[in-house]
This record gives C-alpha cells, structure tokens and sequence, in this order.
C-alpha cells in the first residue's frame, strides 16, 4: 500500500529481488521464442542478453548526436517504424544518455502499435516522478512498467524491483512468479524507505546542483547537447574513442571510476559519470574534472 501510494496512480504492483529478474519475468509471462523486440542502443545491456537468452530476436535503433541531442528525432522514428516489433524495450529517461520520451509521447506509441508490447524501463524516474506513465497503465494493456531501488534510493544491494502494469496483466504474471525470491529483509526496507520519503528530495536537489557543475565544465566539448538532466549521471558523447579514452584513463588515474559506452552501429563513444551528493565526493569529482 506504501509503494502504490508512491507510485500515485491506479495500478497493481508486483515485487522482484531487483529489475533485472523483473525484466526476465515479463518476457517470460508475456514473449515467446522468435518474439521481435527493438531496443535502443546503446541500452540496457543486461535486458538485451536476457532476451536473447529467451529466444528473442532483436533489432536496435542507434542513437548519434544528432537524435540525442534532439531526442523528438527518436520519437519520430519510432512512430514512423516500417518493421512492427512484438515488443518495446524503452528505458526513460534513457540510460546512458539521459534524454526523455514525454508521457504523451509514450501514450501515442502505446495507442497507434496496440498489437505491440511495451516495456517501459523507469529505473532513473524517482529523480523526477513527473516524467513516469505510470498513469497509462490502466488506460492501457500493452504497457507495464518497471522500476529500480537502486538509483535514486542507493540500494542496489537490497536487489529490490518492480513492475507496474493493470490487474489482468499483473495476475498473468503471478502464475510464474516465485514471491520467494524476495526476502523479508527486502520487504522491511521497502517499508522504511517509503515512510521516509522526504529524505530522497534533499538527495535529488543537490544531484541536480552538482550535474549542472559538471556540465558547466564539459558542455563545449560535449557533441550531446542535452542541458536537462533527470537522473544521476552526466553523459558526454565523443566522436573519436581516444579522446574518450584519455578522459576516462584521467578519472582512473585520480581514483573515480566511470563508465565506458560503445555504440554498436556507429564511430560514437561516450563516457557515463555518476553524479555522488556526498559533499566530499562530490569536492573530488569537481577538482579531477577541473584539471582534465
């Protein structure tokens, strides 16, 4: 009842020991082999092996400077699509690259390929709940979503997800689950973490502060253009692999590990920077950028 009171809108909640077993459930529940799927790349990599693991016969939509820096180019590739996927694999807002598909620009997917399955990965939403669609899935269902405690609650190692979808949907999938899977542990930090919820605003406000400082530092150079920023990384997209290399080796050397991102079908590369709150790491991050 706490998390559906999070969540804000008329759905059915069903629990996982994290997102990544969500994400093997619903393909599960709801694909079969040779399913098609599109997902965006770069993504989620561990979906992509999952599904694949399933029989899943994937195709990819690559993203370039160009769409992530004007991500409504995306939008209207997907709703101009000539191939029908059965299903839709969509992080928003997306992971690595931060950009964000609208609530109406989900809605007008959802509405024009009804014969699609869409799963809408909210693993960053916590960071701004105003660009969830959790209000769709009782107008709609050939959507569920799923989220993370692991981004914005920092508790990746309480391996806690879950989905949010309608009732008919969520009781196809309780004929697979394994309500085990989930300790009681886990369901007692859910419980915590939800009755002290204004804790997460402070923690989300000065993420936001410290990614504008970041981005101060690197936007000349950074072929992304994206100024607004709804999750707890920095993404700088390069058009040539070495000079990503040289930053990434520069962070490395100082101590702060960062995230390498390759593209699939293009010469792109870029580099994911997780944005810390602590003051003090914060401090360290903002002196090693300065001296890149």
């Amino acid at each position: 009842n706490l998390l559906r009171k999070y969540v804000k809108h008329k759905c059915s909640i069903d629990l996982y020991p994290g997102s990544d077993n969500a994400h093997e459930y619903i393909l599960r529940a709801f694909g079969k082999r040779n399913s098609s799927l599109l997902l965006l790349d770069p993504g989620y990599s561990n979906f992509k092996v999952t599904a694949q693991s399933l029989g899943f016969r994937i195709s990819t939509l690559s993203l370039n400077s160009k769409t992530i820096s004007n991500y409504n180019l995306v939008f209207e590739k997907l709703l101009n699509l000539k191939s029908i996927p059965d299903f839709f694999y969509l992080i928003n807002p997306h992971s690595p690259t931060g950009n964000i598909l609208s609530k109406k620009q989900i809605e007008m997917l959802v509405k024009k390929f009804k014969k699609s399955f869409f799963i809408i990965d909210e693993a960053y939403v916590d960071f701004n709940l105003n660009l969830s669609s959790a209000s769709l899935v009782s107008k709609y269902s050939n959507i569920i979503i799923t989220r993370s405690f692991s981004k914005a609650f920092s508790l990746a190692g309480s391996r806690i997800g879950f989905s949010i979808t309608n009732k008919s949907n969520s009781t196809h999938l309780k004929k697979i689950i394994n309500t085990k899977h989930l300790t009681n542990f886990s369901r007692s930090i859910i419980t915590h973490t939800m009755k002290n919820i204004n804790e997460l605003n402070d923690h989300i406000v000065k993420i936001n502060k410290n990614i504008n400082k970041i981005h101060n530092l690197f936007k000349k150079t950074n072929l992304s253009k994206l100024d607004d920023f709804n999750t707890n990384f920095y993404f700088i997209l390069f058009a040539d692999s070495r000079k990503r290399n040289h930053l990434y080796n520069h962070f490395l050397k100082n101590k702060i590990l960062t995230r390498k991102i390759d593209f699939l079908k293009n010469k792109y590369s870029g580099l994911r920077i997780t944005i810390p709150s602590k003051k003090s790491s914060f401090k360290k991050l903002l002196e090693v950028s300065k001296l890149y």
